[in-house]
């Protein structure tokens, strides 16, 4: 057997026995998480809810033109009535969903021109602005290059 042989049988070893590692692992934390009564199953490349998907409310952000939403949460009130043209997308990954709740009159504005450095454009349904009022709230998905309108509730 040549050495490169050898090599790929080892390397295809290793990979299987981590694999089986892991496997060990996820099926001890699932009974872990099944007794303390845990809605939630755990699969290698991604995970099953069986109740509710539980967010967290993150700092109140003051409106501006890019607001910056921390990494604290995915619920936000904003506050102020400043114009906002763009969030800034730093620690935000596609796929991210994030709710905006408005304390008081502000216009979020659909494609706002250029972005710079790490701005992302807001593109909302019926490319218009959003004249929110109190209590009104915007949900959004990151795509990697933009946060897209899913819904609105307009009190």
């Amino acid at each position: 057997m040549t050495a490169m042989a050898s090599s790929g049988i080892v390397q295809r070893n290793v990979a299987r026995q981590n694999v089986i590692t892991l496997t060990n692992r996820v099926a001890h934390l699932e009974r872990i998480l099944r007794e303390q009564n845990t809605p939630i199953s755990i699969y290698v490349g991604g995970l099953l809810l069986r109740n509710r998907l539980q967010g967290h409310k993150g700092a109140d952000v003051a409106s501006a033109d890019t607001i910056i939403l921390g990494n604290d949460g995915n619920y936000f009130d904003i506050t102020g009535t400043t114009q906002i043209n763009h969030i800034n997308n730093s620690g935000w990954q596609a796929g991210s969903i994030v709710v905006l709740q408005f304390d008081a009159s502000v216009t979020v504005a659909h494609n706002a021109g250029s972005v710079t450095g790490s701005e992302a454009s807001i593109l909302l349904s019926g490319a218009g602005n959003l004249s929110a009022t109190a209590n009104d709230t915007l949900t959004l998905v990151y795509d990697g290059t933009t946060f897209r309108e899913v819904a609105r509730t307009i009190i």
